[in-house]
């Protein structure tokens, strides 16, 4: 089960000196074959369905999200989302920019583009435009984590920080990927054995894609 990617950022990654806003909502990460055991747990604690597969939602993704449901218990409400994979962040690589791509676990605290998003930079993800789904929601959200203090830059202007080129293959064990285990700070874990051993599956590779940095043509699909 994954938290929200915005509660990761206001709270556990970014200073609280520089962080003007707060988390208003809660995402739940699952893969389908977990989801009854999270609707059992919700369930035992006051929590009880209200909506399914909100169309809405899918300002977030294209093609990763299975469905979403929201639960309430009459005061709090969180939107779980169900992943059509078995790793349950699997959407999060598909989000509008680079500022979502992080989550926590249990015992561990990841962000996909560390160098970026701690200095509140953030690359837009042009999978979107690519794959024909780029909406004014989409627009809003970018507008939304201008707000929240994020600069949007160009591909070309962050290859200084190493790593960070919407060209480049990534996968979650890749040295440009930062991890932190919660249990024993400050060790970082990119062990494939642990990989598996916790969400189950052996990596996740992933491609922002666009047009070629740099290049006046071709493009490469995410």
């Amino acid at each position: 089960m994954l938290s929200s990617p915005v509660l990761v950022l206001s709270i556990l990654l970014l200073p609280a000196s520089y962080t003007t806003w707060y988390p208003t909502d809660l995402d739940i990460y699952v893969p389908l074959h977990t989801f009854h055991y999270l609707t059992w747990l919700l369930n035992n604690h006051g929590y009880s369905s209200v909506s399914e597969g909100a169309v809405n939602h899918l300002t977030y993704s294209y093609s990763k999200i299975a469905s979403i449901y929201t639960f309430s218990n009459g005061v709090c409400m969180m939107d779980v989302i169900i992943s059509k994979t078995s790793a349950a962040f699997s959407p999060l690589f598909q989000f509008h920019s680079t500022a979502l791509m992080n989550f926590v676990s249990h015992d561990q605290i990841f962000c996909v583009y560390p160098s970026l998003t701690l200095h509140h930079l953030s690359l837009i993800n042009p999978g979107l435009l690519y794959a024909n789904c780029f909406s004014d929601k989409h627009i809003d959200a970018l507008q939304k984590y201008v707000l929240h203090g994020f600069k949007h830059v160009c591909c070309a202007n962050v290859h200084d920080r190493g790593g960070y080129c919407r060209s480049k293959c990534h996968s979650i064990t890749d040295t440009d990927c930062l991890w932190i285990n919660t249990q024993s700070l400050p060790q970082a874990c990119t062990l494939l054995g642990h990989i598996f051993l916790q969400y189950s599956i052996v990596n996740v590779n992933w491609l922002l894609g666009g047009r070629v940095c740099s290049s006046a043509g071709g493009f490469l699909w995410p």
